[in-house]
């Protein structure tokens, strides 16, 4: 997610801006937009990420793949403290 998403971002810029500018050009207490995505922002998709993970309507390698990402996105939590 780290790293993928700034690779998403730069591969296809004009695509996402398309179908997100409202949401990128607005500044919030989670994504003031200068600084990247706040400690609660990343908390947000960490916890989103571990209920995803237990979700029966995925097959088990979408679930171990979800379980995988919310392992780091608690590492950088971890690595920012």
């Amino acid at each position: 997610m780290r790293d993928g998403g700034r690779a998403l971002w730069k591969t296809d810029y004009d695509e996402l801006r398309r179908h997100w500018a409202a949401a990128l050009d607005d500044p919030t207490e989670l994504w003031p937009r200068e600084e990247g995505l706040t400690r609660q922002r990343w908390g947000l998709w960490e916890e989103r990420l571990r209920t995803l993970s237990t979700k029966e309507v995925f097959n088990e390698e979408t679930r171990v793949v979800v379980t995988e990402a919310a392992e780091v996105v608690n590492s950088i939590l971890e690595d920012s403290t």
